[in-house]
């Protein structure tokens, strides 16, 4: 069962949710503009990029969510409004998550760079239905429930202003 917020712990919880979208959207920016094999200055773009779309992920599709943890559902007072509104979680992105989880997120045995490398297929996929889920949920949670505060607004107007880039980086 979902526990009740206040509007106000919704408010200061979307300052952060605000940040992490624009975060991801920005640093999507510089990977595809500066992405170049062998850099390490790729991989820092790559696997900041991929950190921030896993905590997107865990909130728009968490199944089994701390009481601590900042999900869509806790900004609606209908929770149905958002699991049937945003699309069906597919294969492909399940597969990615997984591998950003123990791949990226984690330090495991079974974990190389190359394996790191290789993960850079999904940002696209990610990307794109990062961007999807977070514009549906802009466009329906209660505006009361949005941080108010001028970075917020900044970014939420640049941010309803951006396409995800699918094409391939140069």
């Amino acid at each position: 069962m979902l526990q009740s917020r206040a509007e106000e712990t919704l408010r200061n919880a979307s300052h952060h949710l605000i940040y992490e979208y624009t975060m991801s959207q920005r640093i999507s920016v510089c990977y595809f503009n500066v992405r170049r094999p062998e850099d390490w200055v790729t991989s820092v773009y790559l696997e900041s990029l991929l950190i921030h779309l896993r905590y997107l992920l865990h909130f728009s599709y968490s199944n089994k969510p701390r009481d601590t943890d900042i999900i869509a559902q806790n900004f609606f007072d209908d929770p149905s409004i958002w699991e049937t509104g945003r699309p069906p979680i597919t294969d492909d992105l399940t597969e990615a998550w997984g591998l950003i989880d123990k791949k990226v997120a984690h330090l495991t045995y079974n974990r190389t760079e190359e394996e790191i490398a290789n993960i850079s297929w999904a940002t696209p996929i990610i990307g794109k239905v990062i961007q999807e889920r977070m514009q549906f949920f802009l466009n329906n949670v209660p505006k009361n429930r949005l941080c108010t505060c001028e970075v917020c607004q900044r970014d939420l107007k640049w941010l309803n202003n951006i396409t995800y880039r699918l094409a391939e980086p140069r």
